[in-house]
């Protein structure tokens, strides 16, 4: 079972935002499942078996409105990388993007082995990529904060 059926998200301008999430989506194994007027549909996994990815655009009120991280509301979400060259791989991509990032993959104290890269979408909305290794490797490079 696949606990997480989908995340939505909602943004100013949705040509613009399908153009950058396309190619990171399919870097991560998703493909367009489906497209309307209303949204568009990327899913994971085997014929669209998987996680989805919905993009919707904002109504005409909204889209001047602004992401801030930090206020109340969802933080970041983050993606499970299958190891820590697609964490690389991933950061090469979206730097060819242009996307905003905190900088290269590193390592973090969250827990052994941790490492990752978090980046922005056109909206402002936070992401990233993580490689947390099993349990039985403990290989972790300098902490990071």
């Amino acid at each position: 079972m696949n606990p997480l059926h989908h995340i939505r998200i909602t943004v100013a301008d949705r040509e613009g935002s399908v153009h950058f999430w396309s190619p990171v989506l399919a870097f991560l194994g998703f493909s367009l499942l489906d497209e309307n007027a209303d949204r568009v549909c990327f899913a994971a996994g085997p014929a669209g078996t998987g996680m989805r990815f919905l993009i919707c655009q904002a109504p005409p009120e909204f889209r001047d409105d602004h992401f801030e991280l930090g206020r109340p509301g969802l933080h970041h979400v983050a993606f499970a990388a299958t190891g820590r060259g697609q964490v690389d791989e991933l950061y090469d991509l979206l730097v060819a993007l242009g996307a905003p990032t905190q900088g290269p993959p590193a390592f973090y104290d969250y827990s052994p082995g941790y490492y990752a890269v978090y980046f922005r979408d056109p909206d402002n909305l936070k992401f990233e990529l993580a490689h947390v290794p099993p349990d039985g490797d403990q290989t972790q490079g300098p902490s990071q904060p």
